[in-house]
């Protein structure tokens, strides 16, 4: 019997239990969903548990003539975040995977580089809990092999952060030194305007404060500064003034030479101290003291599975195997207008059945 051209609400809401009744009454729904849950089992049983290695590095405070330096938190994200970079770079992750011969299906169909991005997506992960503390982990279906890539990526992580505070190192002595010849030039430029102010107003120096760390000048070294100085033409024993305003005037002049000259003075001297400690900073990168990262766990051999891979498998296909079996069920039985039993003319409100053929 065909369905009716024009239904209405009553007749909706009867019509839904009637499919679902006949979606469950097809065997086409025990059919599709028991090939679903075969499936799905075979799918578990053929994939293999997953072990995860970690270990973890810790920074630590680098001492420096028996004192220990202070661990700045930002600059530590700042070089954590540089080791991941370096870490997960494709030139350390094809190193890896050539070592270990990794992922020999994926190098051989789509190249290194495929392989490269697999193991940075799924398998090697480098974490920081805070700011002090490194974690470097790989999963792998071998614990042996689980463990040996995540000691020798931790390794890795150890060198490159050697080679990054070595590199940083060097940049600074090189700045430094650039900046420290730069100062001294500066500091020689003002101590000869002093010592030219001094040889020309030397009543202004007798009665002056000498200036806390200058040297003081020498007639001789006074005359010869006095003579690079003064422009070319002038002498060095031109007449002083003694008035009182010119002598306040001159006063005032010889204190900012000197304050410039201090300044500039004051300067090289922390050059020279940032120096030194650059250069103890570049003996304590060295490879064979590692820097100021330290693993403090190293990977070891897992034996309990990291994931419930097998569980995940099947809690994903049964659901899956459902509704496909009721996407199937109710399309058979939607294309299908036919009443088919005598509860289902009462279900509908239409008249009674006189007779079946053939009888029940």
């Amino acid at each position: 019997m065909p369905w009716p051209a024009e239904r209405s609400t009553s007749d909706d809401m009867r019509l839904i239990p009637y499919v679902a009744g006949r979606m469950l009454r097809t065997k086409s729904f025990f059919v599709v969903l028991a090939l679903g849950l075969l499936a799905t089992v075979a799918a578990a049983l053929h994939t293999r548990p997953v072990y995860r290695s970690e270990s973890v590095l810790v920074y630590q405070q680098t001492k420096v003539a028996g004192a220990s330096a202070p661990l700045d938190t930002a600059a530590l994200r700042r070089n954590t975040l540089a080791l991941q970079a370096m870490l997960l770079s494709h030139a350390r992750l094809q190193k890896l995977i050539e070592e270990f011969a990794l992922y020999p299906g994926v190098v051989g169909r789509q190249g290194m580089v495929a392989a490269a991005e697999e193991m940075r997506e799924r398998d090697l992960h480098l974490s920081a809990r805070d700011a002090s503390t490194v974690r470097v982990s790989f999963q792998s279906t071998s614990p042996d092999l689980a463990q040996s890539v995540t000691a020798r990526a931790a390794e890795l992580l150890v060198q490159a952060n050697a080679d990054l505070r070595r590199q940083t190192a060097q940049d600074a002595k090189v700045y430094l030194g650039k900046e420290k010849e730069r100062a001294e030039q500066e500091l020689r430029s003002h101590e000869a305007e002093v010592a030219a102010f001094v040889a020309q107003h030397p009543e202004v120096a007798e009665t002056a404060t000498p200036d806390k760390g200058a040297p003081a000048p020498s007639a001789a070294s006074t005359s010869t500064r006095t003579a690079k100085a003064l422009p070319k033409g002038r002498a060095a024993t031109e007449k002083s003034p003694t008035t009182p305003a010119a002598l306040i005037t001159l006063r005032a002049q010889y204190a900012n030479l000197q304050r410039e000259a201090r300044k500039s003075r004051d300067y090289r001297d922390l050059l020279v101290s940032d120096q030194l400690q650059t250069e103890v900073s570049l003996l304590l990168s060295s490879p064979s003291t590692g820097g100021d990262l330290v693993l403090v766990d190293p990977a070891t051999k897992p034996v309990i599975p990291s994931s419930s891979a097998r569980h995940k498998i099947l809690a994903e296909g049964m659901a899956a195997s459902l509704l496909i079996a009721i996407a199937i069920s109710l399309v058979l039985v939607l294309r299908d207008d036919r009443l088919r039993r005598a509860a289902d003319l009462r279900h509908f409100g239409l008249p009674t059945l006189l007779c079946e053929v053939p009888p029940p």
